[in-house]
């Protein structure tokens, strides 16, 4: 059995102190491996109400020009009350609180269905289920469900799942891809 994988599954400080002491894994790659083997189970949850102004700088940020995003009269013209939130602007909910609970972590797949549209002014709440827990190769990985909803009517705005790797202290995540599958940095573009 690798150590990551024992690691798991040990669950005092003290055990994880010994373990530690016993093999060449690190007293921080034991607690990272502890605490996110005993996510599984665990619900994290995030609220938010875009405003105009967002929804003004994702549409430059990602060049998505449809004025339903950014002109009230044309989402009107549509038949919204209020501009219609982007699909992926409500999907970085997601982001901002799977990296408040599994910092450095990064996101290996995501799939998700748009369901409902989200209006300025909507109080969303973001939900993210951890499903299981896996010890891979320096790294753990996390199977998340994701939901996100409409607070005030419950109205389903967009539901899937994530898969993420959460590395070991000291280990790089981005080593598994070649550097061609490597995004470039804004410096370098």
């Amino acid at each position: 059995m690798r150590p990551l994988r024992l690691a798991a599954r040990l669950r005092s400080p003290h055990e994880r102190s010994l373990f530690a002491s016993w093999t060449s894994t690190t007293e921080s790659e034991v607690a990272v491996a502890a605490s996110v083997s005993q996510a599984e189970g665990e619900v994290l949850k995030k609220e938010h109400i875009f405003a105009q102004e967002e929804l003004s700088a994702y549409s430059i940020l990602s060049g998505d020009s449809n004025p339903i995003h950014t002109v009230p009269s044309a989402a009107a013209a549509h038949g919204f009350s209020a501009c219609v939130v982007h699909g992926m602007l409500c999907a970085t909910l997601f982001s901002s609180l799977i990296s408040s609970r599994f910092p450095g972590s990064v996101t290996e797949s995501k799939n998700l269905r748009f369901k409902e549209p989200a209006l300025v002014g909507d109080r969303l709440e973001a939900i993210a289920k951890v499903l299981r827990t896996r010890v891979a190769k320096d790294s753990l990985s996390v199977d998340l469900k994701l939901e996100c909803y409409k607070k005030e009517t419950g109205g389903l705005v967009l539901e899937g799942s994530s898969t993420i790797i959460v590395p070991s202290k000291g280990h790089n995540v981005l080593q598994k891809f070649t550097d061609s599958e490597i995004p470039p940095t804004s410096e370098a573009l």
